[in-house]
């Protein structure tokens, strides 16, 4: 699964507070007459005309605080913080760079790290991992030098997500690990200390150890109430119902899955709601009532179709293609739910579960009889192992 806060995925980005700026930091652009009222105005505008917005910053109408390099750096670091909540990653990593010029310019180490925090995130968002492994590596040593635990932690947090992307669980969980004891040393008892227990339960999942998984799920779980983290325990609860099916543990699942829906029903978050109806479908599907899965399965396609969250929509929807496949007399109905959402997946570069879904294809073909496209199948399967094996030894050289 992707690092971003989905439902039932291991999750990453845990940005740092940013600067808050002036509400008020400029009249319109004459220009183009575009208001520039925030950083966040500022961010949509750079995404929509990336050259008259940075031109603006140090035009005529621009404030006087952007004027200035430490508050022009500091500024751009929110602006990267808004494009970073939009999916907007290359523009993240553009603006992120911008900010280390001013702070630079401003001969400021700490702007400079936070800018530096800000292109990792970049990097990591547009798939390059070596670079973000490198910006990570050097600010979980800066903000350790610096005392300051909270950043260290967020930093190595993030820095062990990097790694499970790329398929080196072993760093994941050391640097996952360092983020916890870094965020406790600095009393953090906040979201990220909750993200990254959450992202340890995961990573011991995949490691195979689901004991030590489940302690750190479900003391994510406990501090995500104790915050008031409703979302946070939505999370939570899913991944604990998405394992409970897994392992055939039906009741419990439909105990962890049904709470989390309710939450999630009163979140006013669309793509959430989409992905829990999937999950919800899957309940449908163990109980024995195909029909109800089909139905909560079409209400997600819409939702995800209404946010334009195609990729999400393949994730999810995959995920529940393996469900079908685990069972029999599904087979067609998951080779075309597969069929349809792996080219969303790959054009995305989203091959993280590539090669278990070709696996899956290959022995739904078999059961229907498609021996010729099981064989196909399993040879692409075979050129993709290739593939990644080769493109991880050269990653492996960069870090």
């Amino acid at each position: 699964m992707p690092m971003r806060r989905l439902l039932s995925a291991l999750l990453g980005l845990l940005l740092a507070p940013l600067t808050q700026a002036d509400p008020a930091i400029g009249p319109d652009a004459s220009a183009t007459g575009k208001a520039v009222a925030s950083p966040e105005d500022w961010a949509q505008w750079y995404v929509d005309a990336p050259t008259a917005a940075t031109a603006w910053l140090s035009g005529p109408d621009a404030p006087d605080r952007t004027r200035d390099p430490a508050q022009l750096s500091a500024f751009l670091y929110d602006a990267a913080g808004h494009l970073e909540d939009r999916g907007s990653y290359q523009a993240e990593l553009e603006v992120g760079q911008m900010a280390l010029t001013a702070a630079q310019n401003a001969a400021s180490p700490s702007l400079a790290a936070q800018a530096r925090y800000a292109m990792a995130l970049g990097h990591w968002g547009i798939g390059e991992l070596p670079a973000a492994v490198a910006l990570y590596t050097d600010l979980v040593d800066t903000f350790d030098r610096a005392g300051n635990w909270r950043m260290a932690g967020l930093s190595a947090s993030n820095l062990g997500a990097v790694f499970h992307d790329a398929d080196e669980l072993s760093l994941a969980v050391e640097y996952t690990q360092r983020g916890l004891d870094y965020l406790r040393r600095a009393g953090d008892t906040g979201e990220s200390l909750g993200d990254t227990l959450g992202n340890l339960a995961l990573l011991w999942h995949q490691l195979g150890d689901a004991e030590k998984g489940d302690r750190f799920e479900q003391e994510a779980l406990a501090l995500r109430r104790e915050n008031g983290d409703q979302r946070g325990v939505a999370i939570s609860l899913n991944n604990l119902g998405d394992r409970a099916i897994r392992a055939g543990r039906n009741d419990e699942a439909s105990h962890y899955l049904n709470a989390s829906h309710a939450i999630i029903r009163q979140l006013d978050d669309q793509t959430m709601l989409a992905g829990s109806l999937t999950l919800q479908a899957q309940l449908d599907l163990v109980h024995g009532d195909p029909a109800a899965a089909a139905a909560k399965l079409e209400q997600s396609l819409e939702l995800y179709a209404a946010t334009g969250a195609e990729v999400e929509a393949a994730v999810f929807h995959v995920s529940f293609a393996e469900a079908l496949a685990r069972q029999t007399g599904h087979e067609e109905w998951a080779l075309q739910l597969i069929d349809t959402h792996l080219p969303t997946l790959r054009r995305a570069g989203r091959l993280e579960k590539l090669d278990t879904l070709l696996g899956v294809r290959v022995d739904l073909l078999r059961r229907v009889g498609r021996d010729v496209e099981a064989w196909q199948t399993q040879d692409e399967r075979e050129a993709h192992r290739i593939r990644q094996d080769a493109a991880r030894m050269k990653e492996r050289a960069q870090y």
